[in-house]
């Protein structure tokens, strides 16, 4: 629980998400969804205090094929880039493709990830001490409550998992609703977060759906 802290009060330091475009990708990031069906998709679209060209503001998962995923992401400067993966019927990834949106895709590599705790924590603690900072110091709350929102997707009964940082006069929150009625993928149908330097960002559920997903990439 120690990187918490050092993943809000940082999130306005570091470096934003952009599209994929190296030759490689996380195991990680290309999983197959256990109940996945053909047809099914989820969408989601970023908002930030302000954009760059480069950042992710949309991001689709769908199910086009049996057995085959894709990833969508559309960025700010309105390129589109799709990375899709196909699966044994025991869930074993057999491989990964990328590639522009209604192009032909191109074989990417898959590594393990493997994310060192201690190095992250450590990492964080030299760009705080730039500031007079530090994660030792930091004190934590959290809320959790059921509520209604409303969402370009519909209206959701949700739980709302809310958790603050305070470190000196720097704080921040971030701020998860989970859906209670099934979705298709995931119950997340908004995350905001709130930090230091103005930052802002909310990520939140705007389509889903069971049926009409269709391929957008390509594959050999």
């Amino acid at each position: 629980m120690r990187a918490v802290p050092a993943l809000v009060l940082l999130a306005a330091c570091v470096s934003r998400e952009t599209a994929e475009d190296e030759p490689r990708i996380a195991a990680s990031r290309v999983a197959w969804h256990e109940g996945a069906r053909p047809g099914m998709f989820l969408t989601w679209r970023t908002e930030r205090d302000r954009s760059e060209g480069d950042d992710i503001v949309e991001e689709t998962v769908a199910c086009v094929a049996p057995w085959t995923l894709e990833w969508r992401q559309k960025r700010a400067d309105g390129v589109e880039t799709v990375t899709a993966a196909r699966f044994a019927e025991d869930a074993t990834l057999l491989g990964v493709w990328r590639g522009a949106k209604g192009g032909v895709g191109t074989r990417v590599e898959v590594v393990e990830e493997r994310v060192d705790l201690d190095e992250a924590i450590a990492e964080a603690d030299r760009r705080g001490r730039s500031l007079g900072l530090s994660t030792k110091e930091a004190k934590t709350a959290r809320d959790t409550a059921v509520e209604e929102i409303e969402t370009p997707a519909g209206r959701f009964r949700c739980t709302r998992h809310s958790f603050r940082v305070s470190l000196l006069l720097v704080s921040g929150t971030t701020t998860a609703w989970y859906a209670e009625q099934p979705l298709p993928f995931s119950q997340l149908v908004r995350i905001e977060m709130k930090g230091p330097f103005s930052f802002h960002e909310r990520m939140e559920l705007v389509a889903y759906g069971t049926t009409g997903a269709a391929p957008t990439l390509r594959l050999p």
